[in-house]
Formats: structure tokens, C-alpha cells, sequence
């Protein structure tokens, strides 16, 4: 994966400063699901066309998800994992947690 190039100009600067850490948090994120989803698509030898055909969506929208700025539901996220076949979203419940709930078949159990 390729780093981004860092900036120095006042104005870049003065954004950044302005940025709150959560909102880069999220930014993060979704740069990094845009990232495992096309790298998913390149090591499977999938064309965004294909990809968008397979989820029945237009290609237009797959280049937004890959642009890194898209907010994704977690309805979309599900179907992205399914039709990819990757994980993009951690679901397991820490053994260590309060939780008793666990996932069985798809159903939950206590």
C-alpha cells in the first residue's frame, strides 16, 4: 500500500488543526475498508463493473465506496463481505466480556 504524501502548507495545516479526533478516526476507517475492499477486487481479479453487477449496484456508486469518503451502512458492509468473501467487520464477542451472548447458527443465544 502506497503512503500518502504529507503536506506542509499553511492552509492544509490550518484544516488539519480544526479536524477532531474522532473525525479522523472515522475518516480512517473508512479509508481502510476502501482499502480491503479493493484489494480484495484486484487479488480476486474482479473489475469494479463486474463487482457492481454482482451487488446491483452501478458502477458510479462501487467508485464511491473505493474513494474512501463513503459513509457505509452496515447492511452494505454485510453484503460487500458476503459477495468478496472477506471480513470488514470484527462481530466476534471478546470471551473476556460482561457479554454472556454468544452467535450460534445466526441466532443469538445466551
Amino acid at each position: 500500500m502506497q503512503k500518502a504524501r504529507r503536506h506542509s502548507s499553511a492552509i492544509v495545516k490550518e484544516i488539519m488543526a480544526t479536524i477532531t479526533p474522532e473525525e479522523q478516526n472515522r475518516t480512517d476507517n473508512k479509508m481502510l475498508i476502501a482499502v480491503k475492499i479493493a484489494e480484495a477486487l484486484k487479488s480476486k481479479q474482479i473489475s469494479q463493473k463486474d463487482f457492481a453487477s454482482k451487488m446491483g449496484k452501478v458502477p458510479s456508486e462501487i467508485n464511491k465506496w473505493l474513494s474512501g469518503t463513503n459513509n457505509f451502512t452496515l447492511d452494505i458492509l454485510s453484503d460487500i463481505e458476503r459477495a468478496l468473501d472477506i471480513k470488514l467487520l470484527n462481530t466476534q464477542i471478546d470471551a473476556s466480556s460482561n457479554s454472556s451472548m454468544t452467535l450460534q447458527n445466526g441466532r443469538r443465544s445466551s
